[in-house]
């Protein structure tokens, strides 16, 4: 660019700039493609007589595009349009420039300068010599203000269209099932002429942005669908999208969607490992985004953390939840084409029949949200599970997965879905260490995890549970040997109220009921629960297992005062109850030692038989056949209660289902009664010992005693040969005096012929007998005497 002297002239005479557009996104000079060469600069000949351009020049700021030296003559108010694509002048979008207007001999003739460029944005003249940046575009006819001013919308605002449903991870081959779902959740049709759609977050990027024709309108309450390929969504779901992006069988029925180069230069690909689709006006401005896994989500103005879908399913905005914080209001679920995606509307659930005089509720104390691995946010989860039936649900996510603004928007939520009568929400956390155990915390304003000091460990959870009088706890799906082998701890015996006796759904349902007894045995005064433990969008439908209480009315202190007093139930079956009760004192409190008449309420909504056992320290003590009906009944049975003794009604089912009452303690304490190893043979060889037509190693055996004059149960007892060992299952019982054989097609305990210790040992990993096995000789045995 020529070194210029700037002219004096403040306003020029006859020839001057009149309009000027640097950044296009229309096809202003109708060469049928957008880009850069629309850009132009126009002139205009104010004076009455003709002008001759001859040697005159455009240029933009010093030191840029090199002068365009222009040609021929204006008549009188004449205006003429100069091109990029004739100019070679190129004007800055974003970092501004100056357009110059320069005389035959290089002077500053008539200029004017501006800082940035916005989408379409002209400069433009009035006839005063004014300069206006906010004036419609009008190459080659006389400028104009707009008829009726456009408030801009603050970036980032909400809009009514919504990016409804994105499926990234498509389930055909080409992955051309995937897609983008729009949809209009206003009263009235919105024009989406010249809106863009795409991949590309960044203008100048190298992924996709296409534009939506000129003639493209969104109904009120519908949705319009834009497939990467249009034959595989068609495929996949039996019904064609409105656009295609890549590939169309018929582009008459399912017409493509043009790319705008002006914004990106690639293709419509989403990538499986993250990122983003954003939705822009016809003025470039942003309407709606999502970005997913590792996806620049500040880039389309979000935030969010572990947002994914993998195939099968797609992410849902819900309808009716708004956020900057994505986790908010995304869910992830089975594909739903132009159906929006909202928190279910319904009645709510009654109460059970009452037992002896307390309606039932059921429910769940432990299920996820997007907050850490479930399935969408937490309004959702409490709307889902209403739907589906559940009278309470608590979620209570991992607490070193959530942040601190998902905290509280969780107790939020809770209280927003609370309905006393009809439905109790609550919210919850859970403590969560790899090793040492999993816990759900209730009641507290604040939480911790194990990536704190305060929650690192067991032992410094339990510091942090007891500086709390006000919190609650559960122990969930408790693993064999978590929780210190659920070491009594006395200082926490208000916090803990419950145990996961059942815990997840499907083939990860699992119960534990040698980990309850084990716990009860230990001191803890625990309620019995079973909990979904979900983390799929199915809230209270992905499985039977529900925690029952007895309450007299649906409120959340009336259910806290029931949970607090242990008056629990666990069940595998959704409509069954069960509950205990001795006089005045209900499953969950202490009776006295000696004679006691115990009533076994219980009912089901199928009417399935099962068999109602009474349970003493694991052992049964009574049995009897039962139809189950609606309609409660009871049967009752007589025990000779010691000192210490804990009982615990079950039920099971024809089809295999349990359910398990709280405990009815015995106040006093217990004598211990363990089973005492009582011989081992470690070397068989000639004799077949285990019956199975076999004389091999396969029968080397151990032999365990009851030497006391009630059963045993012998769920939890562990046998041990040098740190490997065998878990006896839970229902094994050990009758008053008998014996119990374990081989090793049973156990895989292998005993060396030269001599082994053999450990048995309790479920709190306390060591009740062992004994050394020296070489006997073959097929005989080391025998207590």
């Amino acid at each position: 660019t020529t070194t210029v002297t700037p002219s004096p002239t403040p306003i020029p005479l006859g020839l001057r700039l009149n309009e000027f557009l640097p950044r296009p996104v229309s096809d202003w000079n109708n060469d049928g493609t957008i880009s850069t060469d629309d850009e132009y600069i126009e002139l205009r000949n104010r004076s009455a007589m003709p002008f001759d351009l001859t040697g005159w020049q455009l240029d933009d700021i010093e030191g840029g595009s090199s002068p365009y030296t222009l040609t021929g003559t204006l008549a009188p108010d004449e205006i003429r349009v100069i091109f990029r694509s004739e100019s070679g002048v190129a004007l800055n979008d974003s970092a501004g420039d100056t357009v110059r207007l320069l005389t035959p001999n290089g002077e500053v003739w008539d200029e004017e300068s501006y800082a940035a460029a916005g989408p379409d944005q002209a400069w433009s003249r009035d006839e005063a010599g004014g300069w206006h940046d906010d004036w419609p575009p009008s190459p080659g006819t006389p400028n104009a203000p707009p008829p009726t001013p456009t408030p801009t919308p603050t970036p980032g605002a909400l809009q009514p269209i919504l990016i409804s449903e994105v499926l990234y991870d498509g389930a055909i081959s080409g992955q051309g099932d995937e897609f983008v779902e729009l949809w209009n959740g206003t009263g009235e049709a919105v024009a989406l002429d010249g809106w863009l759609i795409g991949d590309e977050e960044s203008q100048g990027g190298n992924e996709g942005m296409y534009r939506f024709p000129d003639t493209t309108t969104l109904g009120a309450g519908e949705a319009l669908i834009v497939a990467r390929d249009a034959a595989a969504f068609h495929q996949r779901f039996g019904t064609w999208p409105d656009f295609a992006f890549r590939t169309s069988p018929d582009p008459a029925l399912v017409p493509l969607l043009d790319r705008d180069t002006t914004w990106a230069s690639g293709h419509w690909a989403l990538d499986d490992n993250g990122d983003e689709v954003l939705l822009l006006d016809r003025w470039q401005r942003f309407v709606d985004g999502l970005a997913f896994r590792n996806g620049d989500f500040a880039a389309v103005g979000l935030t969010g953390h572990d947002i994914n879908a993998s195939e099968p399913r797609a992410l849902h905005h819900v309808v009716g939840l708004d956020s900057p914080h994505v986790n908010d209001w995304v869910a992830k679920d089975l594909p739903t084409p132009r159906q929006p995606y909202a928190i279910p509307s319904s009645a709510a659930a009654p109460l059970g029949p009452a037992l002896d005089g307390l309606p039932v509720a059921w429910g769940s104390l432990h299920s996820h949200s997007f907050y850490s691995d479930g399935s969408g946010p937490p309004a959702l989860a409490f709307g889902v599970a209403r739907a589906n039936g559940m009278n309470f649900m608590a979620v209570s996510d991992h607490s070193h997965w959530f942040v601190a603004d998902e905290w509280q928007t969780l107790r939020q939520a809770a209280t927003a879905a609370n309905r006393p009568g009809e439905f109790l929400a609550l919210a919850a956390f859970e403590w969560t260490h790899r090793e040492q155990g999993h816990a759900n915390v209730f009641h507290t304003s604040d939480y911790v995890s194990r990536d704190e000091a305060a929650g690192a460990t067991l032992a410094d959870f339990y510091g942090w549970l007891a500086a709390r009088p006000d919190a609650r706890a559960t122990f969930n799906h408790p693993f064999a040997g978590q929780f210190n082998n659920l070491a009594y701890v006395p200082s926490l015996h208000p916090h803990f109220v419950g145990m996961e006796v059942g815990n997840g759904s499907g083939s990860q349902q699992t119960r534990y009921e040698n980990s309850y007894w084990q716990a009860l045995r230990n001191g803890w005064r625990i309620g019995a629960m079973g909990n979904l433990d979900t983390e799929t969008p199915n809230w209270g439908d992905d499985g039977q297992l529900r925690t029952g209480v007895l309450l007299p009315a649906l409120g959340q202190g009336d259910l806290w005062a029931a949970i607090e007093a242990r008056r629990t139930f666990a069940t595998e079956d959704r409509n069954l109850a069960l509950a205990m009760r001795a006089g005045d004192v209900w499953m969950g409190g202490a009776m006295a030692a000696g004679t006691q008449r115990i009533a076994l309420w219980f009912r089901d909504g199928d009417g399935e038989p099962m068999q109602l056992q009474l349970l003493r320290d694991g052992v049964i003590v009574a049995e009897q056949s039962v139809n189950a009906a609606p309609a409660p009944q009871r049967v009752e049975v007589t025990v000779d209660a010691l000192s210490g003794d804990i009982f615990v009604a079950r039920a099971v089912q024809s089809d295999g289902q349990m359910a398990w009452s709280s405990p009815l303690w015995v106040t006093g304490t217990a004598t211990p009664q363990p089973p005492q190893l009582s011989e081992v043979l470690s070397a068989p060889r000639d004799v077949d010992w285990d019956g199975n037509g076999i004389a091999d190693f396969n029968d080397e055996w151990i032999e365990l005693h009851n030497p006391h004059d009630r059963a045993i149960a012998l769920g939890g007892y562990r046998i041990e040969v040098e740190g490997f060992g065998y878990t006896v299952p839970a229902g094994r019982t050990l009758e008053a005096h008998g014996y119990a054989l374990f081989f090793k097609a049973e156990t895989g305990i292998s005993l060396s012929n030269y001599g082994e210790l053999v450990r048995l040992v309790a479920a709190n990993g306390g060591v009740v007998d062992e004994v050394d096995v020296p070489f006997q000789g073959y097929d005989l045995s080391k025998a207590r005497c």
